[in-house]
């Protein structure tokens, strides 16, 4: 964000905070949704077996009693929570995100003496 803020010369024009919280809100969520796709398939990968990630189900603590049920629990739930429609409420909520954060930023800076 800080990138966005100083590579751009954004007017002190009224407005133009809006269209700055879209970018930024833009670019959070694609740089998040690509990250987290990239993690999830590292995590499935057998590069994740081992202690710190606890890959492959066979890393768990001596002390948790987990069910073989329970450990593919997750590869059995509903259907797909990533829908278009989903999509695009993240995204408007990472571009109010971002509005909220310009103005708290422009609200700190007045308060500076």
């Amino acid at each position: 964000m800080d990138l966005l803020t100083k590579k751009f010369r954004w007017p002190d024009r009224r407005g133009v905070s809006w269209l700055r919280a879209g970018v930024m809100g833009l670019a959070f969520f694609f740089l998040f949704l690509m990250t987290q796709w990239l993690f999830a398939g590292f995590l499935l990968s057998p590069a994740a077996d081992n202690w710190f990630f606890a890959g492959g189900g066979k890393q768990w603590p001596f002390f948790l009693k987990i069910s073989p049920s329970a450990r593919v629990a997750f590869w059995e739930s509903g259907p797909e929570v990533m829908t278009g429609t989903n999509a695009l409420k993240a995204l408007g909520f990472s571009m109010l995100a971002a509005r909220l954060g310009l103005w708290l930023g422009a609200w700190m800076k007045r308060l500076q003496p």
